[in-house]
């Protein structure tokens, strides 16, 4: 028979590798596109160095905000946010201080 720790562990390890697929999945569609991109604007990108790229990065997801579902929207498709934004700073993790 099973604790509720147990169940409870069960459902958070669930959640961990549903939320660990998604940011492989979003990671894994916005580095084709920046490939994509890039190739179109000229730059030469070995398929070489791309074989040092994976889609398990996470430090730009943000695992302490608080994220809101529109029920609505789910199943909906959208295009892709613009990979260049205008007048934006680069993103830097907290950790480097430049």
């Amino acid at each position: 028979m099973k604790s509720e720790r147990d169940e409870q562990l069960h459902h958070q390890v669930g959640c961990l590798n549903l939320i660990t697929n998604l940011v492989i999945v979003w990671n894994t569609v916005y580095i084709a596109e920046v490939i994509q991109q890039l190739r179109l604007e000229g730059q030469t990108i070995q398929d070489q160095d791309l074989m040092h790229i994976w889609p398990t990065r996470h430090a730009h997801i943000n695992v302490y905000g608080k994220y809101h579902f529109n029920p609505k929207d789910i199943g909906q498709k959208r295009a892709l946010r613009s990979l260049r934004m205008s007048g934006l700073q680069p993103w830097r993790p907290k950790f480097f201080r430049c």
